[in-house]
Formats: structure tokens, C-alpha cells, sequence
């Protein structure tokens, strides 16, 4: 049985990295938030809601996953550098 650490090698890295679009559910929670807010996304994969709320404005974002190599993927995708990623686990 794979560990969630090994997840790189799998098929699941492909859908968590490079997915782009929100959900209905992911969208109506984007409604809630206040522009001007610090984000914090905990197991942000490939960084995919962060990028979408700097798309619509949002300044203060910050995720992380255990993940190096979604980080990674993350941080290539944000041509600007403004969107904080960082390689932790939630116990932290």
C-alpha cells in the first residue's frame, strides 16, 4: 500500500498538480471571502485555489502541502512570486 508521501509517483499527482478550475462548492466558499484577508490554504497540491483567487483579486494568500514535488508544481505556476508556498504538514 502506498504512504500519501509517495503520492508523487501516481496518477492522483497529475489531477492535484495541474488541476485548474474551481467546484461549485470551492466557488461559493470563494464568495465568502474578503478580498482584502490573509488565505491560508492547508494541502494547497499544486496550488490550484490560490491561484484562482489572485486571479480575482486576492493579495495575502499562502499555502502548503507535504508534498515538495506540489510545491513545487505550485510555485511554477505563479509567474509572479506573490503567492507564499511552503512544504509542511498540518501537525505544525
Amino acid at each position: 500500500m502506498k504512504k500519501n508521501m509517495d503520492l508523487h509517483n501516481t496518477t492522483e499527482f497529475l489531477r492535484w498538480a495541474h488541476k485548474d478550475k474551481l467546484n461549485g462548492a470551492e466557488d461559493f466558499i470563494l464568495g465568502s471571502l474578503d478580498l482584502n484577508k490573509t488565505v491560508l490554504d492547508a494541502g494547497t497540491g499544486g496550488g490550484r485555489f490560490l491561484h484562482v483567487l489572485k486571479s480575482r483579486g486576492f493579495n495575502w494568500l499562502t499555502g502548503f502541502d507535504y508534498s515538495t514535488e506540489l510545491i513545487n508544481v505550485a510555485r511554477a505556476r505563479g509567474v509572479s512570486g506573490s503567492i507564499q508556498f511552503d512544504v509542511s504538514g498540518a501537525e505544525k
